[in-house]
């Protein structure tokens, strides 16, 4: 016994230094872009294991908690029939030792069992993460909806821009820089200045020229497709719709109308969607003109929220807001961050003053600026 509780702590040991990453890339055939990508997917390996191995302790081990329950219950029962004088007191003392020494021995036998028990599921868990080969690992979370909460860092990615015309976003100098989660970062640029492709950047839409962008000491270009669009999603000043409903666009998303109707409320456009002749029902292609520029990137932005993502960015503001609907739009961002990382990408410093970041982008180059300087 005292051996499998002892092999039992070696092997967790074990564990742990595969998921610290002390193992050698070699001995689990790793290279040095997926590594970090592999262990972030051995530890939810393992704590679906954890989950199925544990949980079936005690029913494959219930006679000896039936066991104990029944002496316990006979011992009170020779208990009350020495105190009603049906049983002499001599004998209840001669008899309750033994019914004492089996309760001892069947919680004693049940923690035993209990130790080998989590000692095997341990060894299982290893051999399951040994067996499996890397390539399964690294996919292990398609479709899950875990959330990478961490910052998003920049480290010297560079882009060079070939498109012309209309195509073109501007290519992007060296930059190191580190975008916060519950934070509202602003970046502000003229057209072509790099704006764009910093925002395709963090979409996934291209790739750097040179450098790496992470989230948990990730490469975000190693998570699978599933997994990144369900933590950073994105609403622009022109938003894409289908030819189909309010309600069957935003579903695409969420398919909870309860909840559709919850994120409306809460950016404040649900009785702006309920004025309309057809409601939720409305098509937001045939009958586009119904809506204001405001209400469309609203319910973009509503399709953002719903995917419930760690991160938003924001491409361009509608022209031409109201000072209604800017102060409304100030006000739900600053909320949004409380549960998000907002990220703005604007030729306007509109936004300027509920940001806690500001950067500007000039031929390329980002630059931070404090407030005052903003």
């Amino acid at each position: 016994i005292g051996g499998a509780i002892k092999e039992r702590e070696h092997l967790a040991e074990k564990l742990s230094d595969a998921i610290d990453g002390r193992i050698p890339n070699e001995k689990l055939n790793l290279t040095h872009s997926n590594k970090e990508q592999y262990l972030f997917q051995v530890k939810k390996v393992i704590k679906n294991y954890s989950k199925r191995g544990l949980v079936n302790v005690a029913r494959k081990h219930w006679t000896y908690i039936v066991l104990y329950i029944i002496v316990t219950a006979l011992t009170i029962w020779l208990a009350l029939l020495t105190n009603a004088n049906h049983l002499t007191l001599t004998l209840y003392l001669v008899i309750a030792p033994y019914l004492i020494n089996i309760i001892d021995y069947a919680k004693s036998g049940y923690e035993v069992l209990y130790e080998l028990e989590r000692a095997n599921v341990v060894r299982l868990q290893i051999k399951t993460v040994l067996d499996m080969p890397t390539a399964d690992i690294v996919n292990y979370s398609n479709n899950t909806t875990d959330a990478l909460s961490s910052n998003l860092v920049f480290s010297n990615v560079t882009y060079a821009d070939t498109q012309e015309g209309a195509n073109k976003s501007g290519s992007l100098a060296k930059t190191n820089i580190e975008l916060e989660q519950h934070k509202i970062t602003l970046f502000k640029g003229a057209t072509h200045c790099g704006k764009r492709s910093l925002f395709y950047l963090l979409r996934r839409a291209i790739t750097p020229t040179t450098g790496t962008i992470t989230m948990d000491g990730i490469n975000i270009y190693d998570f699978d497709k599933n997994t990144y669009k369900h933590n950073l999603s994105y609403a622009t000043s022109k938003p894409y719709f289908y030819s189909e409903s309010i309600m069957e666009n935003l579903q695409y998303v969420n398919a909870s109308k309860n909840k559709i109707i919850k994120v409306c409320k809460s950016l404040d456009i649900h009785k702006d969607i309920m004025a309309l002749p057809n409601e939720y029902d409305t098509n937001l292609v045939k009958e586009k003109e119904l809506l204001s520029p405001y209400l469309l990137f609203m319910i973009g932005l509503a399709r953002a929220v719903l995917s419930n993502s760690e991160w938003i960015c924001i491409y361009e503001f509608p022209l031409s807001l109201t000072a209604k609907e800017q102060k409304n739009l100030k006000n739900l961002l600053v909320t949004l961050k409380e549960n998000h990382a907002i990220v703005i990408f604007s030729a306007s410093d509109s936004m300027q003053d509920i940001c806690d970041n500001y950067f500007t982008i000039t031929s390329g180059r980002v630059r931070k600026l404090n407030k005052v300087e903003g």
